[in-house]
């Protein structure tokens, strides 16, 4: 009979009844192809559970090694596509080119366009989306078919740093190009105007100057040559005869802007949104320069002055101090613009040879009534003529100004048949 010892209680107390003794109990190793869970639900001694976060941790860290980095997104691209409707070319205008140039037009504001290329000094831009050059950004816009762009330009550039993307600009079949600015009448805060333009024709030329081809006949074409802070405004068909630089441009006629590539993009645009139809960018060498002995189809020389003709009156763009949008000033302006060549043709009768400026002033009331109008500087040798052009304007009725007084400069060039 076996006696309870002491050593053989201990050992009853280790093994429990339904399992054999640890000497004796099988052990099974678990599988090499087995993957460990990812997960427990078991509950786990503090002890042993930071050993297994440790080896979470640490399998965790060998894999992230392990796996191919990719290069991250722009900040700048992310914060903008977050910010902006797909169909929003204000929007994207203005977050892509935050120094938009400044510029006024009297012209009708066209529909925004379908896509927008920001040009800054960091890159190039079609729709948000980077392009890496212009050979790239000419294959991407020739995939889009006919569409119309929106060049939203940084001011700062210089013309010389667009010359590439004007050149991958050129000859895309269905192009049609509009400019971003914002307009000088709306302040700090002003909202992205557009502006109709031709593709930029900057391409080489033959050496020596001469007007650009195909003219199309019978079209009023004006030239602004952009010279260091100076500009020179003349008419293709009189290319002899320079105009003063803030001459309004009639409504029908078509404007070329030339510079070279030290202008920068804001005296550019300022330029380019002067003309209301045909605005585009030329050489310099297109523009029309001929001697006084000169001929050419495009450039006859000038016939002896009728002296029964027509003298020239033309205005200059007015100066509105007030509430007045100007290119209404400048519509009415332009309305009476035969009383002044009434005044003129008096001087005229006494001196066949008058000519020069006349500049008035005159202030417009709460009522659109001219009250008072004077002479502000004229460089006629009549000075009847330029008082009897200051009498005729207190003459002239414009829309009720919102409240508030409206004075107007506006200048005339008076040239004698």
């Amino acid at each position: 009979m076996l006696r309870a010892t002491p050593a053989l209680l201990a050992l009853l107390v280790a093994c429990p009844r339904d399992q054999p003794p640890a000497a004796t109990r099988p052990r099974t190793a678990p599988a090499a192809d087995t993957p460990r869970p990812t997960s427990d639900t078991r509950t786990i001694p503090p002890a042993t559970q930071t050993t297994t976060t440790t080896a979470t941790t640490t399998a965790t860290t060998t894999t992230t090694a392990t796996t191919p980095t990719t290069a991250p997104t722009p900040p700048t691209t992310t914060a903008t596509t977050a910010s902006c409707e797909p169909d929003d070319r204000d929007c994207i205008a203005t977050l892509t080119a935050r120094t938009l140039p400044v510029a006024a037009s009297d012209c009708v504001i066209p529909n925004p366009p379908l896509h927008t290329l920001a040009i800054t000094p960091t890159g190039l831009r079609l729709d948000l989306t980077p392009e890496p050059d212009p050979a790239t950004l000419r294959a991407a816009l020739a995939s889009l078919g006919p569409i119309t762009l929106g060049l939203a330009i940084d001011a700062s550039l210089r013309l010389g740093e667009l010359r590439p993307v004007f050149a991958a600009l050129r000859d895309l079949e269905g192009l049609r190009l509009q400019l971003a600015f914002r307009d000088a009448a709306g302040g700090p805060d002003a909202r992205v105007r557009w502006h109709d333009i031709r593709t930029p024709a900057l391409e080489a030329i033959p050496a020596g100057p001469g007007p650009e081809p195909a003219i199309e006949p019978y079209v009023d074409i004006y030239y602004l040559r952009l010279d260091g802070e100076l500009s020179h405004l003349h008419r293709a068909a009189e290319p002899r005869d320079e105009l003063p630089p803030d001459t309004a441009l009639p409504g029908q006629a078509q404007l070329r802007v030339a510079a070279d590539d030290a202008q920068s993009w804001q005296t550019v645009t300022a330029a380019l949104t002067r003309g209301c139809r045909g605005v585009q960018l030329i050489e310099p060498a297109r523009v029309p320069t001929r001697k006084p002995d000169a001929t050419s189809i495009l450039d006859p020389p000038r016939p002896p002055r009728d002296p029964f003709g027509p003298p020239s009156v033309r205005q200059a763009q007015p100066r509105v101090q007030g509430p007045l949008p100007r290119d209404i000033v400048r519509r009415i302006v332009r309305a009476h613009i035969n009383e002044v060549r009434y005044c003129y043709l008096r001087g005229l009768s006494k001196d066949p040879a008058l000519g020069g400026r006349v500049t008035v002033e005159f202030t417009i009331d709460g009522n659109g009534k001219v009250s008072r109008s004077q002479v502000q500087a004229s460089t006629l040798a009549d000075a009847e003529v330029a008082q009897c052009t200051a009498i005729a304007t207190r003459r002239w009725n414009f829309p009720r100004p919102d409240g508030a007084e409206v004075v107007v400069t506006q200048a005339f060039t008076l040239a004698p048949p």
